[in-house]
């Protein structure tokens, strides 16, 4: 898995989770892309303090820019399965964490991260007869205990997606094979369905992995699976 952003100097940030291993053992990792056209920088990757041999491959990754700040997410494999997160205040060039955000109850594993660069996070994980929404809001001194959304549960999940905009978080969820919208009303705190942009067929196709993003020069939503 692996996820980009931009950063406040123009430069590219990117991570991932490596795979291999028993799973729960691996690192994530980041890279920052200052000239696209120097190839080298697209095969060097660095390991986050803190998280080598001990991520969840199948749990996703994500990075956004909030207001200049870098974040970085992934879910601890061994020891825990805490949602951490990395900070950088300098474009990429250092970063601290991994800091907890919390737990998923029961020990449950994630399965898709995703933020809106808006000091947010949201992911799926396990819950009791399949997968829900998990989500944390950083107030500028800590971050909000994990909520879960008020969605029905899927059976399957295979990643999310999140864009923000006047108040409202716009998110798009895999089950494996179909693509769900939802949005998430900040004043309220209050959840709605809004429509399967691409149901499940009989063929099975996959759709996974969804990422959301709002074009703030046309106004239109990209998303990407």
């Amino acid at each position: 898995f692996n996820a980009a952003c931009t950063t406040a100097n123009g430069s590219i940030a990117r991570v991932r989770v490596t795979r291999g291993g028993s799973g729960f053992d691996q690192n994530c990792q980041f890279q920052i892309i200052t000239n696209p056209a120097a190839a080298g920088q697209w095969t060097t990757w660095t390991t986050f303090t803190g998280g080598s041999a001990n991520i969840f491959q199948d749990g996703d990754c994500a990075i956004s820019n909030n207001s200049g700040n870098l974040r970085a997410f992934a879910q601890r494999g061994t020891g825990g399965n805490n949602v951490w997160v990395w900070t950088s205040t300098n474009n990429g060039a250092s970063w601290t964490g991994p800091v907890s955000i919390g737990s998923p109850a029961g020990g449950a594993l994630c399965a898709g991260f995703a933020s809106a660069g808006n000091n947010d996070v949201f992911f799926t994980f396990q819950v009791v007869g399949g997968y829900n929404i998990g989500y944390s809001f950083w107030n500028g001194a800590a971050w909000s205990a994990i909520a879960t959304s008020t969605l029905a549960v899927t059976l399957g999940s295979a990643g999310i997606g999140v864009a923000f905009l006047s108040g409202v978080y716009y998110v798009v969820y895999s089950t494996g094979y179909a693509l769900i919208e939802a949005k998430y009303t900040v004043s309220g705190a209050t959840w709605a369905s809004l429509e399967t942009i691409a149901p499940a067929d009989i063929a099975a196709n996959g759709r996974i992995s969804p990422k959301l993003l709002l074009d703030s020069n046309t106004g239109f939503y990209n998303l990407i699976y």
